[in-house]
């Protein structure tokens, strides 16, 4: 079994009035050993960033009266 091994970081401002935030930098470093096919590499790194981008940005954890977590009826995706 391998294990990849990565890091991001994120320089944000966030307009204290609107709640909106803007992403200033983005920062991905990965170490994934050798690349069989550098192409699909990129490709998986950029989906993940834009998928964490989306849950940190636009993802609601919200519950329902049972206490489940609600939030999946309510996903958007970065475009």
């Amino acid at each position: 079994m391998t294990h990849a091994n990565g890091a991001a970081v994120a320089e944000v401002e966030v307009d204290i009035e609107t709640g909106a935030v803007t992403i200033l930098r983005f920062i991905v470093l990965h170490d994934c050993g050798r690349m069989v096919n550098p192409v699909l590499v990129d490709g998986q790194i950029l989906g993940g960033t834009a998928h964490g981008l989306g849950n940190a940005l636009y993802e609601w954890m919200g519950y329902d009266e049972s206490a489940r977590t609600a939030h999946h009826q309510s996903r958007r995706i970065p475009a």
